[in-house]
């Protein structure tokens, strides 16, 4: 049922920094919801998730086969038609399809700044991430030199994967996400590096 799986995968995720408190909280109040409704019920506003696999052959996003930008200003990416744009006011962006998710978070520079952090770059933020969800992850760079990591994360005995990237634009930093079943990680990480190419921020 879609609705358990959004809400489980996103209780699941890494939020971060400074507003990471009071998202987790909200998440997770979606989440008891939806374990709690058996019905089938439309994508609920404020947790996003996947369900089931997709093959390795999805086509890199190209300007026919992507969803419209985000209504953010200063955010757009490229990606296949079957993704939805879902709207919840605490995301910045946010894109769903059976089997994967995508979402971002914007973080400014003073509400950074505020949280007692001033990164001066993609690698110095991504390190305050990290560092501050306790994860033990690797940073890596893309082959368009953007930073990245991947994670998993278990709730209810369900194992979810995601692959993180950072973007910095002119007055605050984007944490992006893309994320799956565990089981389907294989068959979409080189959509999600692909996909998350596309992302572009003022």
């Amino acid at each position: 049922m879609k609705k358990t799986w959004i809400a489980l995968l996103l209780a699941a995720a890494l939020l971060l920094g400074c507003t990471a408190c009071s998202l987790a909280d909200s998440f997770r109040k979606g989440y008891e919801a939806a374990k709690d409704d058996a019905s089938p019920s439309p994508t609920p506003t404020a947790t996003p998730s996947p369900s089931s696999a997709q093959t390795a052959d999805v086509p890199s996003p190209t300007p026919s086969s992507a969803a419209a930008p985000t209504v953010t200003t200063g955010f757009s990416i490229a990606l296949p038609e079957d993704f939805e744009r879902q709207e919840d006011e605490s995301l910045a962006a946010y894109y769903l399809r059976d089997d994967a998710v995508m979402w971002a978070i914007r973080e400014t520079l003073d509400e950074l700044e505020a949280a007692g952090y001033s990164p001066t770059g993609e690698q110095e933020y991504a390190e305050i991430v990290t560092r501050a969800n306790g994860l033990d992850v690797v940073l890596e760079q893309s082959a368009s030199g953007h930073v990245y990591f991947v994670y998993e994360n278990t709730v209810d005995a369900e194992d979810f994967f995601y692959y993180a990237t950072v973007r910095q634009g002119e007055d605050a930093f984007w944490l992006c996400q893309f994320a799956c079943l565990a089981v389907d990680a294989p068959d979409l990480l080189d959509s999600f590096s692909a996909w998350a190419d596309t992302i572009k921020v003022e």
